[in-house]
């Protein structure tokens, strides 16, 4: 029997080059992926954090009049508004009506006379997609 001395540690190093050569690729793979998943999240998160800042400082509504259910309502903020939700008596009411800064529009509601409703404007952030401005809500007696 014939022993090779001299090649005895080229398998070891072969097989550790091989292990860390993989490790690498996949530690690359994993961060690669995480950096485009977080980036995603925070374009998200900041479009939802600039509306909900519009909400605080863009948007306020005034109830002009009641007349036969039609509720006419002004926005006398400096943003638009696209929605809104009339809740009366715990029922919610969702109207898909946009009012410009300035501009004032008739709302349809189920509201009876002695009740009491509560609007709340919303802003669009996406494709059918509101944001309610819970901190603008304005109660209105008929």
């Amino acid at each position: 029997m014939y022993v090779h001395r001299g090649k005895k540690g080229i398998s070891p190093l072969i097989a550790s080059v091989l292990v860390i050569g993989m490790v690498v690729v996949t530690a690359s793979i994993v961060f690669f992926w995480g950096k485009g998943f977080t980036e995603e999240i925070i374009e998200k998160e900041g479009a939802v954090s600039t509306q909900r800042l519009n909400c605080a400082t863009d948007v306020k509504i005034n109830v002009l009049s009641e007349n036969s259910g039609l509720l006419t309502i002004e926005n006398a903020g400096s943003g638009r508004v696209d929605a809104f939700s009339l809740v009366v008596d715990g029922v919610a009411e969702e109207q898909v009506v946009s009012i410009e800064p300035g501009n004032t529009q008739q709302i349809a509601s189920s509201v009876q006379p002695g009740q009491k409703v509560d609007i709340i404007p919303k802003i669009r952030i996406g494709a059918g997609v509101f944001q309610p401005c819970s901190s603008q809500k304005v109660t209105y007696k008929v």
